[in-house]
């Protein structure tokens, strides 16, 4: 009886330690896609530049991976759960409604601004999307998993709001949190990677944050229940000057 069970014992702990192994050469590898990606962009690495990388041969690759995509979305909801944290982190010391929706906005812009690599392969998956019937299910999961919970999480400020009286409880949630997030995404791309030249970096950086928090200030009048309370925020003239 103990030889069955020492048999059993030893053979769970080699399969145990055959996943361990084999996950943390799928994480080795995850990180160097990770590095390249941020370094070059997605579209000009290719899995050769990865194995290289990593130290392994393309063919290796596939013991790991079921394509190019797997790393994508894995190196995608990487930076997606970050994102999550620290936008739920600013969001819970806000009180209403509507000054949890300002701590989103506010947050999602200072993540991509010390981010700014990661907001670009953001950008890829909003403009060519990704082939979800060759990427791993577990990993399309993950994926679906993590922006759903964040999805919600930001639903409920809205609905707070509506409830508080501090967001307009007339319009439509799903629809302007849709609207929001494409015009949050878009307006933080153009502050950060926008094309407008400046002589310093401090003028650079005064426009990115009047850019920025224009839209934000701007936003949040359009779904307030009481926008004359809320300060007008000015659009930053120079920006126009320095477009021309």
């Amino acid at each position: 009886m103990s030889e069955d069970i020492n048999y059993h014992k030893a053979f769970f702990m080699k399969v145990n330690r055959k996943e361990r192994e084999y996950q943390l050469r799928r994480e080795l590898i995850i990180d160097v896609s990770e590095q390249l990606f941020y370094e070059r962009g997605y579209e000009n690495v290719t899995l050769g530049d990865i194995a290289r990388a990593a130290d392994y041969t393309k063919k290796t690759l596939y013991s790991y991976i079921t394509g190019k995509g797997d790393l994508y979305l894995e190196v995608y909801c990487r930076g997606l759960e970050k994102r999550r944290l620290f936008i739920e982190e600013s969001m819970a010391e806000a009180e209403t409604g509507l000054a949890k929706i300002e701590a989103l906005g506010k947050a999602y812009f200072e993540f991509f601004e010390a981010n700014p690599q990661m907001l670009l392969l953001v950008q890829y998956f909003d403009y060519r999307g990704i082939e979800y019937d060759k990427v791993d299910e577990e990993v399309v999961n993950k994926f679906i998993s993590i922006n759903k919970e964040a999805n919600l999480q930001h639903l409920e400020a809205f609905k707070l709001g509506k409830k508080d009286g501090s967001i307009n409880p007339e319009i439509q949630t799903e629809i302007i949190y849709s609207q929001f997030i494409h015009c949050l995404r878009t307006i933080t791309h153009n502050a950060i990677w926008g094309k407008a030249e400046f002589d310093t970096s401090e003028q650079k950086e005064k426009f990115t944050q009047e850019y920025f928090h224009y839209f934000l200030n701007f936003y949040l009048r359009g779904i307030s229940n009481h926008p004359e309370k809320l300060p007008k925020f000015k659009y930053p003239l120079e920006a126009v000057e320095n477009e021309e």
